[in-house]
């Protein structure tokens, strides 16, 4: 470790500490060099430190995990990323590629009876309640649940032990279930007095761990990704499907009027162009805080895990410390350009489903509010053709999205990365 190196993990102790945050890990991967960075406890009612190896929840980095177990499983079975998987869900007509895409047509949220991802999807995956494959992207954990399921049909086994045997055992990574993890770091939230109160954690079924119920430290993520980047081990695949991982979700795809951009279970918000664009991963659940920046053309990563509920604010530190600014402004979320705020589309008003979800852009007095199941969500600043910013009153900006009516009449709400529809 270099003394810049040094003078770095000083500087990261100092705004743990100004930001309350009880404990953490980076790891961050530049030139072929590693450094890590642990702080703090994991838990405040044990008192236990904060290690290289202390697994974190990480919630929706999961999902990484069974995208590269799907794909290594199919390549095993000659299975090519393109062939529709109507053998495994009959009726459907989507591809894996588009499955591990977010564009086969899956609603955000899991619908329907199940234990186990293979169970889910007997009842689940139907035709009638799938969009057309291909026609956009929307972020889904119910696509990725029948990526499980899959991983489960074709290795006999259930989808965690068949990806940690397979994929996580020959790279050297300790990975494991939240559910199942007492000695994970806990999240927590700063009291007023100057301590942290522990966070219950949210208990999910047990069929939806395959889109967020992983745990495992940052050095974990870190080795994961650079294997997968590198091709080595169990990513040993052909190139076409390694970029079907990697290089291939890299690319902004064009919505329908730019509305919106591609995304992977790989990389779950892209940015920017094969050549120079980033895989952009976060997740705040329960007190915890999980953040991956990569970019595959220099074979960058930088990931963070912090057990605080103000483990955004370190982050955004940690990126202008270890000199990523410019990969910050490129998130389309931090610093984005600011774009003139227009009166509220009078068509965009109303109700739209996503699945099972009831969203409503509802007028209150001189703002647009985004509502979810009856719950604001955030404020909307509308821009021209049909755009809008989501405004959260602590967070800031929580992305954008846009409104459009298609060629068929449907109307359809992009917002951060997942649809609603209204129907013709």
């Amino acid at each position: 470790m270099t003394s810049t190196d040094e003078s770095m993990l000083d500087d990261l102790d100092k705004q743990a500490a100004h930001h309350r945050i009880p404990g953490g890990q980076v790891g961050w991967l530049r030139n072929g060099q590693k450094l890590q960075w642990s702080y703090g406890i994991r838990d405040v009612d044990s008192g236990d430190s904060v290690g290289s190896t202390t697994p974190f929840p990480i919630g929706s980095l999961s999902k990484p995990w069974v995208a590269a177990m799907a794909m290594i499983l199919a390549n095993d079975e000659g299975l090519h990323p393109d062939d529709p998987l109507d053998e495994f869900f009959p009726g459907t007509a989507f591809s894996l590629r588009q499955l591990l895409s977010h564009n086969a047509g899956f609603p955000t949220h899991l619908q329907g009876p199940g234990s186990t991802p293979s169970e889910w999807a007997r009842f689940a995956v139907r035709p009638e309640v799938l969009a057309k494959p291909g026609r956009w992207s929307a972020y889904s954990s119910a696509g990725i649940v029948t990526a499980a399921a899959l991983v489960e049909h074709l290795s006999g086994m259930s989808w965690f032990e068949a990806t940690r045997e397979f994929l996580a055992e020959p790279l050297g990574i300790n990975l494991g279930l939240a559910r199942d993890r007492s000695d994970s770091a806990r999240g927590h939230l700063a009291r007023s007095d100057g301590g942290w109160a522990c966070v219950e954690p949210v208990t999910h079924p047990a069929v939806e761990d395959a889109a967020g119920g992983l745990a495992l430290s940052a050095a974990g993520m870190i080795a994961f990704i650079e294997a997968g980047l590198a091709g080595a081990g169990p990513f040993s695949l052909p190139d076409e499907q390694r970029e079907a991982l990697v290089t291939d979700q890299v690319c902004t795809v064009e919505q329908p009027e730019d509305v919106g951009r591609r995304w992977s279970a790989w990389s779950l918000q892209v940015v920017g162009e094969p050549d120079s664009g980033q895989l952009i991963l976060d997740c705040f659940l329960d007190g915890i805080v999980a953040n991956l920046r990569c970019v595959p053309h220099t074979g960058e990563v930088l990931t963070m895990f912090t057990n605080g509920d103000q483990g955004d604010k370190l982050w955004r530190d940690t990126h202008d410390l270890l000199g990523g600014k410019e990969a910050d402004q490129a998130t389309g979320v931090v610093g984005e350009p600011a774009l003139p705020i227009v009166a509220v589309p009078e068509e965009a008003l109303g109700v739209f489903a996503d699945g099972t979800d009831v969203v409503e852009v509802a007028r209150d007095g001189g703002e647009t509010h985004l509502q979810l199941d009856g719950f604001t969500l955030a404020r909307m600043d509308w821009h021209e053709n049909g755009r809008f910013t989501l405004m959260h009153p602590s967070r800031g900006s929580l992305g954008r999205g846009g409104y459009l009516r298609m060629s068929d009449g449907e109307e359809v709400l992009f917002l951060a990365g997942r649809v609603a529809r209204r129907g013709k």
